[in-house]
């Protein structure tokens, strides 16, 4: 599967946003599921022109005393599965 047959979709509850790509929508609710335990029903598909913007705020080993780099969605993509592209809940790397 290319990087082009995926899709991106953009779950957001209590404040916090998790951005999956998934080959639908309904792969990504399951895989925020069963993986992260969350379940979150609506979600807004993130259009493919929009993921080579350098939109994802990255610190170096997830540590916020370091200074922050940005990188594209498409660059975050490292797996031929669904995966978690981004997020801002923390409580997931404790």
């Amino acid at each position: 599967m290319s990087k082009t047959d995926w899709k991106v979709f953009e779950f957001v509850k209590k404040g916090y946003t998790y951005t999956i790509k998934a080959k639908s929508k309904e792969e990504a609710r399951q895989y925020l599921a069963d993986e992260l335990d969350i379940k979150i029903k609506n979600c807004i598909e993130i259009q493919e022109s929009e993921w080579d913007k350098p939109s994802i705020k990255v610190y170096e080993d997830n540590n916020t005393d370091n200074e922050p780099y940005f990188m594209s969605i498409r660059e975050a993509f490292h797996s031929k599965e669904a995966e978690l592209i981004c997020t801002n809940d923390w409580s997931l790397f404790d």
